[in-house]
């Protein structure tokens, strides 16, 4: 990084003919740096701010189970125990799980069975992602990425440094930071805020779920089933004053005051479920079953919270009110907060098929939904379909030792949706603020979400066929065609910012999402008496097509983090295509002497070469030159698993894989930034633009550049050698900004597991209690082949459905490697 500052500053002194005094001391220390480094490793390796924050981790893990019964009683008990560090340190998840299982034919006419599932979780988060549905530059992994590398991690005690401010960062004449001038950005020391801050939740769930059946009478059953799950949560979370602000050039003293935080919630979700069904088999050839479903669902939640902030004695963390500064009504505030859902449905659906030949099924259901208002809460959906296994006739069977199986299918149907919206969604909403009455604060409220009183449930319509093929015995192979249209899909409608909001929740329009999937199985293809191979491959193939959208035909998603949206929702185009600057190159001598070629007044020779995207002959920097640039949805996603046996060892390898998207690489706003600002990615040091210089450069000394320095004679870097442009001030927002540059290709194949097993056979084990006993060893993402060198390519972070294939920094994916052995008894 203290190359590129060097030479950064080198080329703006070229431009501009000169310097300022603080771009003069920045040099200094610059040259100071690089002197001192070349004899001192250490000094010139840096601080890996990433290194710093991860770790090889360690991960355990024990279950335990039992079973048992009697021709008229089963049981089964379980339990696990589960440890594992997270690979970024501060960051582990302890999990306890049990569960117990019995089901009992009391009498020939009446069974009855209950499970009891408790779990218990403590996770430390670390703090990693603040931000955790969209982009923070200031996240422990982002800013590792970009913090300035000679911030020292420790002082001179051995003790965390606040923030990442470093001989690179801007400072003054002194040394002191400012948050304007020459150098890079600084935020909090990221090990810091992992471990200077707490950040952790503790969770019990208990998932009780039991049943009763009573066969009455022949072929009528009925069934009775609930389903109890209780969640209770509890959170903590304190900062210290120690660590800066969040963002960028924060006050490195720390902040005004400790603050901390601590939650308490619980949820019980209760499912009812009443079935009737009727099954008979006539003449032994036509099969019918009928059912009847009445189901009951309710979830109610709630939860409290308090903040403490500015602490009279700061060594005590947790939230009181009593060490709470009381001059501020703010630094002690709390809440309370409720949710529920409610949802009844009715259904009934039948089934006939004759004689394993013909099939045919329908149902029709009714669903309410407390999301919606009164009005609209009421959704009614059915289903029909119909198969034919060919391969039963009796004109098939010359051609069975071929194709031994058959069988088309097809059907359509409706079904609604009302998740991706919250409970209350159609209600609005206000929150708690505060105002300013004659000078003094007073607690108040806002409205920050609009009702909806016509917000419905979103509706899919299904047609769909398919084609099941059995060969030589050895292979199974699925082929399904499917359209599916999305009515009212739920999301967020753009509104005029006069509302003083931003959108409102809506069904926004219909997607049609239409596709190909195929799924291919082998049962032992090799067989011998050694040696065992089959195999499972599947592919789809998806397009998706905006077909309406409510008010305008478009609408902009996607905070890119500079006022604008980096993506598109279209009638006519698939989902979130990316759109931004067109990059077509860079601008040379004779382009800019071409009063035919489209530019911007900033631009000169090195600078990026912008597509005129409404065509008016220049450039600027509105959203009108905004073009589509890419798309996250792969043309064809696949997965693989071989398995192989040889004698008592055993080998699967699973893979999955998707060609034919791109990613929109929202980092690059810091890794390829051309300001000096945040430490880069090694390519725009080595390739970007820079101006040539015929003869050496003298550059006089100074009071803030007492040895001077020198600009060596260099040729200038050629134009179609380079894919970085130059830093010239003033001419870097375009690459700031969204653009192709940003935007990856991002096919993959990930080869995401290999288990090598063996199995100890009965002449092994001597021991008689030991009915069998396997060894096995896993790598879990041992190795990706990718175009996108970026990180995962399996991006999807934002809760936004309509917002794909964004990559905005996220808990980095590790491998790992697993020894286990299984026991039974």
């Amino acid at each position: 990084m203290a190359t590129f500052q060097k030479e950064r500053l080198e080329d703006r002194y070229i431009f501009n003919n000169g310097w300022g005094g603080l771009e003069q001391a920045h040099y200094t220390r610059i040259q100071n740096f690089i002197a001192q480094a070349k004899n001192d490793p250490k000094l010139a390796k840096g601080t890996d701010w990433f290194d710093e924050i991860t770790r090889t981790s360690l991960t355990t893990d024990y279950f335990l189970s039992a079973s048992g019964g009697s021709d008229k009683v089963i049981y089964n008990i379980s339990g696990g125990y589960r440890e594992q560090e997270g690979v970024v340190i501060g960051t582990d998840v302890k999990r306890l799980t049990l569960r117990a299982n019995v089901e009992a034919d009391i009498n020939d006419w009446l069974r009855a069975g209950v499970n009891i599932a408790p779990s218990f979780v403590t996770n430390n988060s670390g703090n990693t992602d603040p931000n955790s549905n969209g982009y923070s530059a200031y996240n422990s992994v982002n800013a590792s990425y970009w913090a300035d590398p000679t911030a020292p991690v420790y002082d001179q005690f051995g003790n965390l440094t606040p923030s990442t401010f470093g001989l690179l960062s801007r400072q003054d004449f002194n040394g002191n930071p400012i948050p304007n001038g020459s150098g890079m950005y600084w935020t909090a020391n990221p090990l810091a805020r992992i471990l200077k801050r707490k950040d952790q939740s503790k969770s019990n769930t208990f998932n009780i779920a039991a049943f009763v059946e009573l066969t009455p009478i022949k072929n009528i059953s009925y069934k009775t089933s609930a389903y109890v799950n209780y969640i209770d949560r509890n959170t903590f979370d304190y900062t210290p004053k120690f660590l800066p602000l969040d963002g960028l050039t924060p006050d490195i003293t720390g902040r005004p005051n400790s603050s901390s935080s601590a939650g308490a919630s619980n949820s019980v979700n209760f499912t009812l479920d009443n079935q009737l069904t009727y099954s008979n088999t006539l003449n032994d050839v036509h099969n019918i079953e009928a059912t009847f479903v009445a189901s009951l669902e309710r979830r109610k939640a709630e939860n409290v919270n308090i903040n403490a902030s500015n602490f009279i004695d700061e060594d005590f963390i947790f939230p009181s009110s009593g060490n709470s500064n009381p001059d501020n009504i703010n630094n002690f505030t709390g809440g309370y907060g409720f949710d529920e859902i409610n949802r009844i449905s009715y259904l009934g659906r039948g089934s006939y098929n004759y004689d394993s030949k013909y099939y045919l099924s329908g149902s029709y259901r009714r669903d309410a939904s407390s999301k919606f208002s009164a009005q609209s809460r009421w959704g009614d959906f059915y289903a029909l379909s119909g198969a034919w296994r060919v391969s039963e006739e009796k004109f098939w069977e010359p051609l069975k030792n071929t194709i031994s199986d058959l069988k088309i299918e097809g059907g359509y149907g409706i079904t609604g949706n009302d998740a991706g919206i919250g409970n209350f969604a159609s209600q609005g909403n206000i929150n708690r603020t505060g105002y300013i009455f004659g000078g003094t604060q007073a607690a108040g409220y806002a409205l920050v979400a609009l009702p909806n009183n016509n917000l419905t449930w979103e509706e899919s319509k299904e047609y769909n066929f398919g084609v099941d093929i059995g060969l030589f015995n050895k292979f199974s192979l699925e082929i399904d065609y499917y359209d599916i249209t999305s009515d009212g899909f739920l999301g967020n409608t753009p509104i005029p910012t006069a509302t003083g909001l931003g959108s409102i929740i809506n069904n926004v329009g219909s997607i049609q999402n239409t596709g190909w999937e195929f799924n291919l199985t082998s049962r032992d293809l090799i067989k011998s008496d050694d040696f065992k191979y089959s195999f499972n491959a599947n592919a789809s193939f998806n397009k998706n097509k905006i077909l309406n959208l409510s008010g305008d035909d478009e609408m902009f998603i996607g905070n890119a983090g500079n006022g604008t949206q980096f993506a598109v929702i279209r009638v006519g185009d698939p989902v979130g295509l990316f759109r931004g600057f067109k990059v077509l190159g860079f601008y040379s001598t004779e382009d800019l002497a071409d009063p035919s070629v489209p530019k911007y007044p900033q631009a000169v020779v090195g600078s990026p070469k912008i597509f005129d995207g409404n065509g008016d002959g220049k450039i600027d920097f509105s959203q009108a030159e905004y073009v589509d640039l890419g798309d996250p949805n792969p043309d064809v996603t696949f997965g693989m698993r071989h398995n192989f046996a040889y004698k008592n060892f055993d080998l699967s390898v699973l893979v999955n894989g998707a060609l034919g998207f791109d990613i929109y690489d929202q980092r690059s706003q810091q890794m390829h930034n051309l300001d000096g600002q945040f430490n880069v990615d090694r390519d725009v040091l080595t390739d970007r633009y820079r101006p040539g210089v015929p003869n050496d450069i003298i550059i006089p000394a100074t009071g803030n550049l007492p040895n001077g320095a020198i600009i060596k004679a260099r040729e200038e870097t050629p134009l179609n050698s380079i894919t970085i442009p130059t830093t010239k001030e003033n001419t870097t927002r375009f690459w700031r900004s969204p653009n192709s540059y940003h935007i990856k290709p991002a096919d993959y194949l990930w080869i995401k597991n290999i288990t090598l097993g063996y199995n100890f056979d009965s002449k092994q084990l001597k021991n008689a209690a030991i009915s069998a006993m396997r060894l096995y060893g896993s790598l879990q993402n041992p190795i990706l082949f990718s175009k996108y060198k970026l990180g995962s390519p399996e991006v999807q972070k934002t809760t936004d459905n309509l917002v794909r294939g964004v990559n905005e920094g996220s808990y980095p994916n590790s491998v790992t490697f697993t020894l286990g052995l299984n026991i039974t008894f």
